[in-house]
């Protein structure tokens, strides 16, 4: 059990990271949505409903955790959740609370040591996704990341059949199509995170490198989630610091500081 509140401490700063980092990140823009969708220049601040289609509604939601993360202040998420249904798909209504639960949950483990409103909001976020399956990649991408947040409120005789259950999530999303990063990121993160006597760190790289060369988005629309890439980056980083991969190391900053230069 002490391996697994490692793994999980990591798991959220890795999260919580990528959220803050989120600002000065300059995606390639062959990595986002077609110019039509960014018409406007993107604020990341809170905004009003009114207009937040104009906007990719992923940068909505992470303003929104990036706020919670700094003020501390539920009020937003609250608020957004109340709102979430005017999404004008199903599927992206599910897909976004259970996001927002998400680190909602995150939130009360990490910065207020909360543990039973942990578990009880993530539960929430997996009942979300339960109520109706969707044969979507982004659905299973994301199922396969609750579920391994889950993995640290689960009881020693459950530990196995949730741990699966993360890897064949995560393995289906990629089925349904192979582009999606964030089944990498999920796929990487419990790999990395596995006991090398359980056949852990040996897929790390492989997992994270694929994930990277992967578009942020695989569905054109504003609603489509492209979060992933900065997670994976600093796994990997993490992985080769770990490991004594200082070659590999330097290269992942050589591509990455050019990635970041490239207009």
């Amino acid at each position: 059990m002490k391996q697994l509140k490692k793994y999980m401490k990591t798991s959220l700063l890795l999260s919580i990271m990528s959220i803050c980092f989120f600002c000065s990140y300059k995606p390639k823009s062959s990595d986002v949505l077609p110019s039509s969708v960014q018409e406007e220049p993107i604020d990341l601040v809170y905004f009003p409903t009114d207009i937040f289609t104009k906007q990719t509604y992923q940068i909505r939601m992470d303003s929104l955790v990036k706020k919670l993360f700094k003020e501390k202040d539920l009020h937003l998420v609250e608020s957004e959740l109340k709102r979430i249904n005017q999404i004008h798909t199903r599927f992206y209504a599910m897909y976004w609370k259970a996001y927002l639960l998400y680190y909602t949950a995150v939130f009360y483990q990490n910065l207020r040591s909360e543990d039973d409103l942990a578990a009880k909001t993530i539960a929430q976020s997996l009942q979300t996704l339960q109520e109706r399956e969707y044969e979507n990649s982004e659905y299973y991408a994301l199922l396969a990341q609750v579920t391994s947040f889950s993995i640290q409120f689960a009881t020693i005789t459950q530990l196995a059949r949730v741990s699966t259950a993360v890897e064949t999530a995560a393995n289906h999303a990629l089925e349904l199509n192979k582009n999606n990063l964030r089944a990498y990121l999920v796929l990487a993160s419990h790999n990395f995170h596995t006991p090398k006597m359980f056949g852990g760190m040996k897929k790390v790289e492989t997992y994270a490198l694929k994930g990277l060369a992967c578009p942020d988005v695989i569905e054109n629309t504003e609603y489509s989630p492209t979060w992933g890439r900065n997670q994976l980056y600093h796994l990997l980083e993490q992985y080769y610091e770990q490991e004594g991969k200082t070659k590999a190391l330097e290269e992942l900053h050589e591509k990455y500081n050019a990635r970041q230069s490239t207009p």
